[in-house]
């Protein structure tokens, strides 16, 4: 059995489709759930994983939360319902797009971060959090185009 997941930004929404394929059959794949994350203004998701718990971690971009662009990490259960989300940024543009549990059960986001503070920067931007999203620290580091964690 295959599973395949797929971020689609949909408006002011982000759009997470789930669906389940048996590789013996040539039919379409049933949809197991669909859930829309975020508010009224352009959100997106990057990435998607599942974690230890049998639910889901989802890391992207919003602009519905503040008065900038931040990174927007939401934890699911196996069904897709929403159990915290967290947002971390201040000025500029933070945008998630990598997300990895570690073996302790927090999370490493990898993003890059447009700082306007000080003049125009591209930061790679590294985020350790516990189990509920909760910032245990942060780095930036002066390299362009951060996109995964391995």
């Amino acid at each position: 059995m295959k599973k395949d997941c797929q971020v689609i930004p949909v408006g002011g929404v982000v759009l997470i489709l789930l669906v389940t394929t048996t590789l013996l059959h040539a039919y379409a794949p049933d949809t197991l759930w669909t859930r829309t994350y975020g508010g009224a203004d352009l959100d997106r998701g990057d990435c998607v994983q599942q974690t230890s718990d049998g639910g889901y971690i989802i890391v992207g971009s919003t602009a519905s939360f503040g008065i900038y662009v931040d990174i927007y990490l939401i934890k699911t259960d196996s069904l897709g319902n929403t159990i915290w989300t967290q947002t971390y940024g201040d000025s500029g543009c933070d945008c998630g797009h990598s997300v990895k549990q570690t073996i302790e059960g927090g999370y490493v986001i990898v993003g890059s971060r447009w700082d306007t503070t000080g003049g125009y920067e591209d930061l790679a931007y590294l985020i350790k959090t516990n189990s509920d999203g909760d910032t245990l620290w942060t780095r930036t580091f002066f390299v362009a185009g951060a996109q995964s964690v391995q």
